[in-house]
């Protein structure tokens, strides 16, 4: 073969050839060095050089971070183009300048790794985005790790989707979040590693999906009547969710609410109408005290779990408000047949719920006897036109 008259070209004419072609190509074309590792400086380079020339959508993920770190160029933080900015375990250094991107509307931030001032660098980015609708952050690594508890800002005008997610074991301390965004739709909070979640001006907030404990464990620390500031942290937090129509709320919520219950009544959500929500047979005490604080809602669905811990019992006397005049769909999945604890939690909703209208059973056995189940619930249901349909 005769020598590459491709690679003699001028760099700035390879350049532009290469940001002709598909970002896959073009990477794979430019960024691996004989011995097959991708080179750190040409990759930086090659950012720098694409959003020179005007990028509107940038995505980066490093699949091998072992032995070295992949730094993204300063001017990362100026692009007038750049609609869509997706980086996964890449670093990002503290711009010492006023970050810049007018245009941007989606940012992915995904196992980024940052150097001092790291939750001040992402606050700065954040604010530099003036027109940022949706925004993903997950298992950031801050080596500003002195500090004992940082607080993450999400502060946005603009901003419609956001969702923060830490990896168990990834974050090395534990940090706040505080989300300021008064357009926001959608929320999702999948962290077990946050000291406090303090969240404002959520009115707008429609659909919310939360799995985080508050940083409660209660073999270590757990929530007690005499921690004020854990309690105002939750009672706050689920004050500014109140207003929200769809919730999705996870087992680890349920613990910490279940205790939380215990010291003080648990904040309205007067507006919800669609709940899923995770129950295991330990937790059946809090049932209808929860479904209390939802008094308007039109469709729930249960994420049903045998525990091995001590079984409870669901107070019959009490009956939620929305079972008596607003809750017309129930799916309760998981279940178990003729397991005890989930036929109660069964007999307890069709034996009260007024205006049901259709009742979904899923079962993770095959079912025997189905009619004779379904004949027993027909028998029981309070709501003459709930309609019984059972799966597995």
């Amino acid at each position: 073969m005769k020598d590459d008259r491709f690679s003699a070209l001028p760099d700035s004419l390879i350049t532009q050839i290469l940001l002709c072609l598909p970002t896959k190509d073009s990477v794979r074309t430019s960024l691996y060095r004989p011995d097959g590792e991708i080179s750190g400086l040409i990759l930086k380079e090659w950012v720098a050089t694409a959003i020179d020339c005007g990028i509107e959508n940038l995505n980066i993920e490093i699949k091998n971070v072992m032995y070295s770190r992949y730094y993204m160029p300063m001017n990362i933080y100026k692009s007038k183009t750049l609609v869509s900015l997706k980086l996964a375990k890449v670093e990002l250094e503290n711009p010492e300048f006023v970050v810049s991107l007018p245009c941007l509307k989606i940012m992915h931030l995904e196992d980024i790794f940052h150097n001092l001032n790291g939750l001040l660098n992402t606050e700065k980015l954040i604010l530099g985005c003036l027109v940022l609708e949706d925004l993903n952050l997950v298992s950031s690594h801050y080596d500003d790790v002195r500090t004992p508890a940082p607080l993450l800002r999400v502060r946005s005008h603009t901003l419609k989707i956001f969702r923060l997610k830490c990896h168990p074991g990834m974050c090395e301390n534990h940090y706040g979040a505080e989300i300021d965004a008064p357009r926001l739709k959608y929320m999702s909070v999948k962290d077990n590693h946050s000291d406090r979640i303090v969240v404002k001006n959520l009115s707008s907030l429609f659909k919310i999906d939360i799995d985080t404990n508050f940083n409660v464990n209660f073999a270590h620390s757990p929530l007690r009547a005499d921690d004020l500031t854990k309690r105002d942290i939750i009672h706050d937090f689920l004050t500014g969710i109140s207003t929200v129509r769809h919730m999705i709320i996870s087992q680890h919520n349920l613990k910490v609410l279940y205790r939380y219950s215990k010291l003080e009544p648990i904040p309205k959500f007067h507006n919800l109408s669609h709940l899923q929500v995770a129950f295991s047979s330990s937790m059946l005490q809090l049932f209808p005290i929860f479904l209390g604080s939802c008094p308007n809602l039109k469709k729930l669905i249960v994420n049903f779990s045998v525990s091995k811990e001590p079984d409870q019992q669901i107070d019959v006397n009490y009956v939620p408000r929305c079972l008596s005049s607003t809750l017309d769909c129930v799916e309760i999945n998981k279940l178990i047949t003729w397991e005890k604890t989930g036929m109660k939690l069964v007999r307890y909703i069709v034996e009260n719920s007024v205006v049901l209208m259709k009742l979904n059973l899923s079962f993770t056995n095959p079912v025997e006897d189905l009619d004779i189940y379904e004949e027993l619930l027909t028998a029981i249901k309070r709501s003459r036109r709930c309609r019984v349909n059972l799966f597995h």
